[in-house]
């Protein structure tokens, strides 16, 4: 959504692809899967660069909210710093008229 209005189809359709074909399986194997390296589901002693401490814990993802948005909101604020603004959007440079009264 945040580079859709920016980039054309083709080049957004590759740029679809790469991420749901690579980015998206990378970042939720990460926090998902027992084997992943962010994963509240290891045991304390498996875990990389952690103390063996019972007490400690991977990264608890409520619903999958974080992998979800998280990755989905750095991808587009990526995007965006890429692609760049919208060409035309902001060449007027007379004030907006106000139409609440």
């Amino acid at each position: 959504g945040a580079i859709a209005g920016r980039a054309k189809l083709e080049a957004y359709f590759i740029c679809c692809a790469f991420i749901v074909g690579f980015i998206y399986p990378v970042v939720s194997h990460w926090v998902w899967s027992t084997d992943g390296w962010l994963s509240a589901f290891q045991e304390p002693k498996d875990r990389i660069g952690h103390s063996t401490d019972e007490n400690t814990c991977g990264f608890i993802d409520y619903a999958g909210s974080g992998v979800v948005h998280m990755c989905g909101g750095v991808i587009g604020l990526m995007g965006t710093i890429m692609v760049g603004s919208r060409t035309g959007r902001w060449e007027n440079p007379d004030q907006f008229q106000a139409h609440n009264y």
